[in-house]
């Protein structure tokens, strides 16, 4: 299963993150965007509940990470 993850991070924040989510097993691609959030990550799991628990446990414990929003991606 796939899902994209829209963060928003402290003023200046974005590249750290980036570089961050690079390290994490499940994140795929991570990349800042412009909008009013500042990063997005694509992330893989075989199943909703391994994507939501790698949301909370890993990418809303970042330091400089603000807010998150999880959307699924159906029919993947």
């Amino acid at each position: 299963m796939k899902a994209y993850v829209l963060i928003k991070t402290e003023l200046g924040g974005a590249g750290e993150v980036v570089k961050e989510l690079g390290d994490i097993g499940g994140v795929k691609e991570a990349h800042s965007i412009t909008g009013p959030y500042d990063v997005i990550a694509v992330i893989e799991a075989p199943n909703p509940g391994e994507i939501a628990t790698l949301v909370m446990s890993r990418l809303q414990k970042l330091g400089k990470v603000k807010d998150t929003m999880t959307c699924f991606a159906l029919g993947s």
